[in-house]
């Protein structure tokens, strides 16, 4: 399998508290392994790298920063939404963030994984993250919880 660049491990990890939890949003991608090479018909090595990271509350300030509106949504879904769809709608994409909403309760958070496979992406590249999903959610934890 695919295995993971250490910060991205790391920065997984740090989702497992819920409540003390830095980060709201990060979004990852399959790249080649620094300095690795493809050897005959092998392709060249590949891990699982941290494309963007948000800490909680930066997904607002970057709303404002791209002069954005989010038409009243929770900011880090907004800019998740928008950073899959519209800055990198044709590139294969994997996120874990926590969705904010409300309850007659109180407010509530859920750690959500999300797999974006673009229509327009080559078939063994949507293999390849399908697969690959599947550990990405293992090292969240809590997102099969």
């Amino acid at each position: 399998g695919i295995g993971f660049e250490a910060q991205t491990l790391k920065d997984l990890g740090d989702f497992k508290e819920s409540l003390k939890c830095p980060l709201d949003l990060i979004i990852c991608e399959i790249t080649q392994v620094p300095g690795g090479e493809a050897k005959g018909k092998v392709s060249a090595p590949e891990h699982i790298s941290t494309k963007l990271l948000l800490k909680k509350g930066e997904a607002a300030e970057c709303i404002e920063k791209e002069n954005l509106d989010p038409k009243g949504e929770e900011p880090t879904y907004f800019y998740f939404k928008h950073y899959m769809t519209k800055k990198n709608p044709d590139k294969c994409l994997m996120a874990c963030l926590y969705f904010h909403y409300d309850l007659p309760n109180g407010p509530q958070r859920k750690l959500f994984g999300c797999c974006w496979i673009p229509d327009t992406a080559p078939i063994k590249l949507k293999m390849r993250y399908s697969s690959t999903f599947k550990q990405f959610v293992d090292k969240a934890p809590k997102l099969n919880g």
